[in-house]
């Protein structure tokens, strides 16, 4: 093997945040995954993803309908918005962040989204979310860029 000189972007990359893996959670395939949005310190959509039918031998993604992963809009109990709200406030105390979708799946996080706030509202998903429900996500996220 080579060692690191630290110009390779892998040196600059472990130097500077390190590897994050994702572990398999079982949760996943035997109850599905909850994804919360939450735009400055709001729960403002919610989705779930199920599997539905044997998937023996595919790949597991979180959307993907040949893969029978179906997905609609959900409620988060009362304890799951907690949850991602806490979620929330504790990825603040580390880096600011004005939207978090936080992923819950067998009773566990099981991923803290940070970059990306699309929450799949488009029509084409077939979530069928309410417009005002929507237009509140966008706008609160919109606001998060003009208070930067």
């Amino acid at each position: 093997t080579v060692a690191p000189t630290g110009d390779s972007l892998y040196d600059q990359v472990m130097a500077q945040q390190g590897i994050l893996t994702q572990p398999f959670n079982r949760g996943f395939v035997e109850d599905g995954e909850v994804k919360i949005s939450v735009v400055g310190g709001e729960v403002t959509l919610a989705r779930k993803h199920i599997i539905e039918g044997d998937i023996t031998g595919s790949p597991i993604v979180a959307f993907d309908r040949s893969t029978g992963v179906r997905m609609f809009k959900y409620v988060p109990s009362d304890e799951e918005a907690e949850l991602a709200l806490r979620v929330f406030h504790e990825v603040n105390k580390r880096t600011p962040a004005h939207y978090v979708r936080v992923d819950i799946a067998g009773g566990q996080v099981s991923e803290v989204e940070v970059l990306n706030p699309n929450h799949c509202t488009s029509p084409s998903f077939g979530l069928d979310f309410d417009p005002e429900r929507v237009e509140n996500h966008y706008r609160r996220i919109l606001q998060g860029f003009e208070k930067r």
